[in-house]
């Protein structure tokens, strides 16, 4: 009688383990779908006193109000920050202060994530932190995968062009030795469109400058260019990713009209003034204007008049230099994914600062 009361007690037990067996893996599934809709922006970089960083698409802009600008400044995406309203969730990684979403991103802000880091020790502090979203879906149910990328690594010394046409890349030495150990990835097999498309740069890393020169157009035979300027001895690693959205993919949600997007005639729209030394960006989005100081001593005597805001619309930018020794140049026309933003490169080689005056027209 015991011998039979033990084995139904053994058959039960393995009845457990079986079903213990089914459960486990169905458990460990949901876990990795669940995983699988999460995108991920990740950051880290020096700060010192208050900074805001702010996520949009692929692109991240910073601001400081009191301290130094951020230093060794690096990040990526596993996907773009989608311009649909999404609740974003931060995890902070590390940092002796406090890091706070201040800002979720909406309709009404462009749909820009910002992330305020207080540092109020003295010196400057180490900070790193993510935000997490739910990946949205589109029309068919799907995960949304509308961006083409291509990342590129190597090792720089000196000053070089990285010029990218269809699958391939070309190399301009511009002083130094140049590059070695280069790698790329395409994420098509086609590689660069031979259209033209709006090109980001996003997800740099290195200790010197990366800068995006010129987008693929007609002009220059499709090729994008991304300029590296290594200042200190020896070689250094460098990477960087471009992306842009697949030519026949359309959007699901409509542009929604801006300022100034009705009918808006084709002229002069910002008169800018100012004395630059080294390389600057203006960033022009709506009716608002901010200066992106790349290398050298940051602007001084900045004067400038917005006569009318930039659509939230896709359209040609513009700018004539009335004066200036250096090169300004349009490197980045509005569209969607960069939140209808207009960038202005204002790069002053000489020695010293040098007026400038420009109009940027569109």
């Amino acid at each position: 009688m015991r011998n039979r009361q033990l084995s139904v007690v053994q058959a039960c037990g393995a009845l457990l383990l079986f079903v213990a067996g089914l459960v486990a893996p169905a458990q460990a599934q949901r876990t990795d779908d669940r995983d699988e809709r999460l995108a991920r922006f990740r950051w880290e970089g020096v700060v010192d006193g208050t900074t805001l960083i702010r996520v949009s698409r692929r692109r991240v802009d910073y601001e400081y109000s009191t301290g130094l600008p951020v230093q060794r400044q690096n990040y990526d995406f596993t996907d773009p920050l989608p311009s649909t309203r999404v609740e974003v969730r931060l995890n902070v990684i590390e940092g002796r202060g406090d890091i706070r979403l201040i800002q979720q991103p909406r309709e009404d802000n462009n749909y820009v994530a910002i992330v305020r880091i207080d540092d109020r020790d003295r010196g400057t502090g180490n900070y790193s932190f993510e935000l997490l979203w739910e990946r949205p879906l589109n029309n068919d149910g799907r995960r949304d995968r509308d961006e083409e990328r291509f990342e590129w690594r190597g090792r720089v010394d000196g000053e070089s062009i990285i010029r990218v046409r269809s699958g391939s890349t070309r190399i301009e030495n511009i002083r130094g030795n140049g590059v070695s150990d280069e790698q790329y990835h395409f994420s098509n097999r086609s590689g660069l469109p031979d259209q033209r498309v709006q090109v980001s740069l996003v997800e740099t890393s290195g200790r010197g400058e990366i800068v995006l020169l010129e987008q693929p157009d007609r002009r220059n035979d499709f090729t994008a260019s991304v300029r590296i300027r290594d200042y200190r001895g020896g070689t250094g690693r460098y990477s960087f990713t471009l992306t842009w959205q697949q030519p026949r993919y359309r959007p699901p949600d409509r542009e929604r009209p801006g300022p100034g997007d009705s009918n808006q005639p084709f002229g002069v729209g910002l008169q800018w003034s100012g004395r630059v030394d080294g390389t600057d960006l203006l960033r022009i989005r709506g009716d608002q204007l901010s200066v992106d100081h790349q290398a050298g001593v940051p602007v001084t005597g900045a004067d400038y008049r917005l006569l009318k805001p930039l659509p939230y619309s896709q359209r040609d930018v513009t700018v004539r230099k009335i004066r200036g020794r250096g090169r300004v140049t349009v490197i980045e026309q509005p569209s969607r994914a960069n939140n209808f933003t207009a960038t202005i490169l204002i790069e002053d080689k000489d020695g010293g600062s040098g007026q400038y005056e420009i109009e940027v027209s569109w």
